[in-house]
């Protein structure tokens, strides 16, 4: 089990990619090199105009607006108190991003098992080619020894000076991000005082995402499940194992075979990420 209790975490400035001024709180980070890498946080702009042209990733994203409306496409939003589901392969954009807005940010490894690359490691690779070409709007431009310029998708470019790997974009496998509004789900009881909403399971890897509400003074127990899962506390405040407090905004990560009793301080609702399972 991981805590990251969010007001302990400072707000990184990161220079985007592809233009975009971004201001992260990193709550947690799963294992390089892996297919379940995973980056988790808060993220944030920093002024008016940011945003991304159109494309695509080889991971998979979940944003869930805790402020504000996310734009992702033009004219399309994600509402606040509302998730969105980019899957690997599915282009998007381009968009503007209002800097009043919050959101919860996990990106991390698709289906097709190619993992994640965290901030701090594209950074470097970004500063790196900045150094052989120029990034504007979304593109890298660079000449070759022979005076030949070239340009490409910046993202495309870091990855694949970060990997030492030629980028394999996946097939598809869903036409469009997927916008949902848990609000519209019913609650189901599962439990003396606690409930759930399962809100979709993804791909042949079972991603998935849910909410569970336990009433105050309520208790659940997460069973060993098979996969990594994260916890964000939407609101309230519940402990976990009867020590370590999760208020709200914070994180926690349980591995696939744990198991951690939840015991609600406050009535507490939470929004669940399961991860890809690849055994």
């Amino acid at each position: 089990m991981k805590v990251a209790h969010h007001a302990e975490i400072a707000f990184d400035s990161w220079p985007g990619i592809r233009g975009e001024n971004a201001l992260h709180r990193t709550l947690l980070q799963g294992k390089k090199g892996t297919p379940l890498n995973f980056e988790y946080g808060i993220a944030t702009f920093k002024n008016e105009g940011n945003g991304s042209p159109r494309h695509k990733h080889v991971f998979d994203q979940f944003r869930y607006a805790i402020k504000g409306d996310i734009e992702y496409n033009p004219g399309q939003v994600i509402p606040e108190g509302c998730l969105g589901y980019f899957p690997e392969g599915t282009p998007y954009g381009p968009f503007k991003i209002d800097p009043k807005t919050v959101f919860l940010s996990c990106q991390f490894g698709g289906p097709s098992g190619q993992g994640f690359v965290h901030r701090q490691d594209l950074g470097v690779a970004q500063k790196a080619l900045a150094a052989e070409g120029t990034f504007e709007k979304g593109i890298y431009s660079w000449a070759d020894r022979d005076g030949k310029k070239h340009n490409d998708d910046s993202h495309k470019a870091v990855w694949k000076r970060a990997t030492g790997k030629e980028v394999e974009m996946p097939a598809p496998r869903y036409q469009d991000p997927i916008l949902i509004f848990p609000d519209n789900y019913k609650w189901r009881e599962i439990g003396p005082l606690v409930e759930e909403k399962l809100l979709g399971v993804f791909n042949e890897r079972n991603t998935y995402a849910k909410m569970l509400r336990i009433r105050k003074g309520g208790s659940h127990m997460r069973k060993a499940e098979g996969q990594i899962s994260l916890y964000f506390v939407v609101d309230g405040a519940m402990s976990i194992n009867g020590s370590e407090v999760c208020q709200k905004h914070d994180g926690c990560q349980f591995d696939a075979d744990e198991e951690a009793e939840l015991t609600a301080m406050a009535d507490t609702t939470l929004l669940i990420y399961g991860m890809p399972q690849f055994s």
